[in-house]
């Protein structure tokens, strides 16, 4: 059997060919506009191959914020994470009516397997895929060195983090890490934290959301790898949670004059903690954010305190959630 042709560049659509070749061995399916194919966090099974339409690959942020991350039309694919069995890193919805192949991790292996060609094409596209996101942010943002880029949600972690090695060492960027805010791959971030050589890692931590507590906060102190915090107030959870009720009177033993204040000088008060993120788009919030990196943070037994208090409050908690 002749093997299906393949694109010289690897952002180029795949040829007719190529697309019966691997339809074949999938599901001929349509979508309406607006259906999401992939959602960011879950498992990856399958590769979805665009016949007619378009998709649009999208993700969010720590804070919950969605960004495009590009637009796919017919002959090209999405989902090819699928591969490692591994969550997905990006979602990805329709904004076409929308026909797709698609195509189960077995099925997919066993055609990547006859046919080694498009295996190196899909590494070349995934390879050149990072590089190019990394040269675009360095022209947007007008700089020579970036101060420090992560491999998001544990996405492709072998290629992009390769990638981001071969990037510190020409001095293109300055720190790299891995990011994760689900605690369903905690264990894969404990992982790549022992094997490979991280200056960062962000991950999801809060006074109710205490999971990074038990093995990946002390295993970035013993590793000497900063930690970037995400979703300190749990999105929203926590305000929500506190409602109307005033300070307890202790909080000003750690100088905490607002809940935001007393929610991130917990997070700061764990000596793994390098910078928390917290999400605003008003200036008065932000301010009052700034108040939770001064004055004295809580020690180990304030901490406890403010856990106990927390968690006494109504509501769920992101670990019972």
């Amino acid at each position: 059997m002749t093997a299906p042709p393949i694109p010289q560049d690897p952002f180029s659509p795949l040829e007719e060919a190529t697309l019966r070749a691997i339809a074949e061995t999938g599901v001929v399916r349509t979508f309406p506009k607006n259906t999401v194919l992939i959602h960011e966090g879950d498992s990856g099974d399958a590769l979805y191959i665009v016949l007619s339409g378009r998709v649009k690959v999208y993700a969010s942020n720590a804070q919950g914020r969605e960004f495009a991350i590009a637009f796919h039309g017919a002959g090209e694919y999405v989902g090819e994470m699928t591969l490692d069995g591994g969550v997905r890193s990006a979602s990805v919805v329709t904004i076409d009516p929308t026909v797709c192949a698609v195509v189960h991790r077995e099925q997919f292996r066993e055609f990547i397997l006859k046919n080694p060609d498009f295996a190196l094409h899909l590494i070349e596209k995934l390879i050149n895929r990072v590089r190019a996101t990394t040269e675009e942010s360095l022209r947007n943002l007008g700089v020579e060195t970036i101060d420090l880029i992560q491999v998001h949600n544990l996405g492709d972690v072998p290629v992009q983090l390769g990638i981001l090695k071969e990037l510190k060492t020409a001095k293109r960027v300055r720190y790299i890490g891995v990011t994760s805010t689900s605690k369903a791959q905690y264990a894969e971030l404990a992982r790549v934290m022992r094997a490979e050589p991280l200056d960062f890692i962000g991950v999801d931590y809060a006074v109710d959301n205490r999971s990074a507590e038990d093995e990946i906060l002390p295993l970035a102190l013993e590793r000497r790898i900063a930690v970037m915090v995400y979703v300190p107030f749990g999105r929203t959870r926590l305000f929500q949670r506190v409602g109307a009720r005033p300070l307890p009177a202790w909080a000003a033993d750690f100088d905490a004059a607002s809940w935001a204040q007393f929610f991130l000088k917990y997070v700061l008060g764990h000596p793994a903690v390098t910078v928390v993120t917290p999400a605003t788009s008003k200036a008065h919030h932000m301010l009052d954010n700034l108040g939770g990196g001064t004055g004295r943070i809580p020690d180990d037994a304030a901490r406890k305190r403010m856990a106990a208090f927390v968690d006494a409050l109504p509501g769920d908690s992101a670990s019972s959630s």
